[in-house]
């Protein structure tokens, strides 16, 4: 049987190398998820919000905003919708290490306010350094790339928060 981790990590890793100069029109189907134009949604830059909000929509995620239009600048905080009506929302902190498949949400506070959002997907089970292989997007020509590193830190923020594949397929809504 299938678990929703494994349904993630192979959407996730059979995307690994698509980008605007390469397999183009499978990542736009994609991140178009059935409802937006697959040659404008495609172009949007720092895609790692629209690439998630695909793979979610992909691995059969029940929740209605993943059938919605996007919306300019909506990605993130879909995600973190989607995640917070499903329960799926966990923390490193409180909760330890995510699984394989989760989604890391990474960002960093600026005063009062939450900037510079980052979300990719942990692709394997951490080791106790929180070493693991990781993909998304955000990255040049919306680039999917995949890496091995800690994954506390992305690009100098810090992993705030993941979410927990079961529960984003169980969903609450």
């Amino acid at each position: 049987m299938t678990t929703a981790s494994d349904r993630i990590v192979s959407i996730v890793s059979s995307y690994v190398g698509c980008s605007l100069e390469h397999d183009t029109d499978r990542l736009a189907e994609l991140v178009a998820r059935g409802v937006d134009h697959p040659g404008s949604i495609v172009r949007v830059k720092t895609n790692c919000g629209t690439f998630a909000l695909g793979v979610l929509h992909a691995a059969g995620v029940p929740h209605e905003l993943l059938e919605h239009k996007y919306r300019n600048e909506m990605a993130i905080a879909w995600i973190i919708q989607v995640a917070n009506d499903c329960g799926a929302i966990r923390y490193p902190k409180r909760d330890g290490q995510p699984p394989a498949g989760a989604l890391l949400h990474y960002w960093v506070r600026q005063g009062t306010k939450t900037v510079n959002h980052h979300v990719e997907f942990c692709l394997e089970t951490p080791t106790a350094t929180w070493i693991a292989r990781h993909a998304g997007g955000g990255r040049p020509k919306n680039a999917i790339t995949d890496g091995v590193s800690d994954i506390r830190w992305n690009a100098s923020r810090p992993l705030q928060a993941w979410y927990d594949p079961d529960e984003l397929m169980n969903g609450r809504d």
